[in-house]
Formats: structure tokens, sequence, C-alpha cells
């Protein structure tokens, strides 16, 4: 197995490379998600990469075929064929282990209606495309193995739309965030690093937050997306705000740039959402007046 690569090496490679190099992309892609991937020598009858998950309570693996056809093209029916007619050899040898197994093939640049349509009982196909989506999001956010089954078990294509649906919690989460940040400001829409608000009761912030939210039309947030955001801004390894023993919050001195930093890879999405929330606050204020 080669060494992990960078996101951009094997982005530019699943883009561009055909054949046993367009396998070893697939297999450093999976790599970069976090699996153990066996590359399977190149002989007849049998398949080309063999993706495996220890870390769930349940473990699984993934038996892939991988095929990039030149643009305008698409990639094989025979995939299937082979990918059904190879399972049952690699649940003998590995399904001790992990006893829940996947078929998947992965192709660029797409898949023929035909394929989608045979392939839908139990096989599930991924575009090249989709998974360099999938490994720009893992890269900010860390999808776990069990993240990544579920992915798995809608059989079909794996679509752009499914993989949002694995990113749309952590998006809901940040914008959170970024409310709570945004009502404890003096000024909610100016510079973050202005004027922060004195202790503010947390019955009084949760009233904010709520109604910050309706007036910018941000429908779903929950009291519990609330609590969350207030308990990741609050622990020690952000400090990005303070609690009291009375219930009460505030902004810490941090710098708002060391606040995006603390976020990780994350902090450039919550610092977009601050600041389209705070520009959508000011819009809606200057044409009440």
């Amino acid at each position: 197995m080669s060494l992990k690569k960078s996101l951009e090496d094997i982005t530019r490679r699943l883009k561009s490379d055909c054949g046993l190099d367009f396998e070893i992309a697939v297999a450093d892609a999976f790599s970069f998600l976090g699996f153990d991937v066996e590359i399977i020598p190149e002989t007849q009858a049998e398949s080309d990469l063999i993706v495996k998950a220890f870390l769930p309570q349940k473990p699984y693996f993934v038996i892939i075929e991988c095929n990039a056809v030149r643009e305008g093209e698409f990639v094989s029916y025979q995939k299937l064929g082979q990918i059904r007619g190879n399972a049952p050899k690699y649940f003998i040898k590995y399904g001790k282990e992990l006893p829940t197994y996947y078929k998947l093939i992965v192709g660029r640049p797409a898949f023929s209606k035909d394929m989608k349509k045979h392939a839908f009982e139990d096989v599930i196909l991924l575009s090249a495309d989709v998974l360099m989506k999938m490994l720009e999001f893992h890269n900010i956010f860390q999808f776990s193995q069990d993240e990544l089954r579920s992915t798995f078990e809608k059989r079909g294509e794996i679509t752009a739309e499914k993989v949002d649906e694995l990113v749309d919690p952590y998006l809901k989460h940040l914008k959170t965030c970024a409310l709570v940040f945004m009502s404890l400001l003096e000024e909610p829409t100016s510079n973050p690093d202005k004027r922060k608000k004195e202790w503010v009761h947390i019955q009084n912030l949760f009233g904010s937050v709520t109604s910050l939210s309706w007036f910018l039309n941000i429908s779903d947030i929950t009291t519990e997306d609330i609590i969350n955001a207030i308990t990741e801004l609050s622990s020690p390894l952000r400090r990005i705000m303070n609690l009291s023993h009375d219930e009460r919050a505030r902004l810490t001195s941090i710098s708002f740039e060391v606040v995006v930093e603390k976020m990780g890879r994350q902090g450039v999405m919550f610092r977009e959402f601050l600041s389209d929330f705070q520009a959508k606050s000011k819009s809606k204020q200057s044409i009440k007046q």
C-alpha cells in the first residue's frame, strides 16, 4: 500500500489517471478517508481493491472495481458481472473478521442508465467526481467509518446529494455556533473583535439566538442545537466563550483570528457563516429603517 498522499495529489490523479494508476489513486482516496486498503494483484477473476473498516462496532469491508474511460464514454457494464462474481470468495476470506460487506464500482466519467438500473439491487456506484467531493468534505469534517457506511447502505449511485446529507449536520452546527457568537457581540453586525457583551444569562442567550435565527430565516435551529453550540464554544479545547456557575455566558478576550484557528479547518466556514449573517442582518435592518 502506498504512503498516504495529499488531497491535492489524489484529486489530480482521480481526474486524469487511467488503468492501474487510476486504481492506485482510488486506493489512496480510501486511505485518505481512514480505511485500511488492500490492492489486489493484477490477475484475472479478481477485483481491484479491498477496503476494510475495523473501527465500527460492526466492522465491514468494501469490494471495489475501478474503471476510468475516455470522456464521453460510460463505465463498462461488464464490471457489474465481475464484482458480483468475485464477491463470494472475498466474503469467505474476510467475512469472519468483517461480517458485513459492500460491492462498489468507482468510475470516471459516468455510468450509463442501464448500469445504474441494474446496479441498484446490490452494487453501489461512485463517480470520481463525487468521490473527490467526499474527500474535500472529509478533509474538513473527518467522517467516521460509521458515517461513511451510511452512504454504502444506500444501493445504487452515491450522488452529490447523498454526500451533502453527511455534511448537513456539521453545517447546521457551525451555523448555530455563528449565531451564538453573534448574539454575544455588543453590536452583532460589527467587527467580531470590537466590544463584546458583558455576562448574559443563558436563558436570554437562548432567546437572542432564537430571535436572530428567525430574523435571518434560519428556521431549523432547535434548543438542542443551541446547547450543542454553547458546549462546543465553551469547551476547554475551544475556550471561545466562558460559562459562569450562575448560568451566565460571555465571549472570552481571545482575538477572532485565534477563534477561527481554534476551530481548525471548520473555522473558515464558521467565519463565512458569521460574515454572511452579519451582512444579512445589516441589510434587513437598513430596509426596516
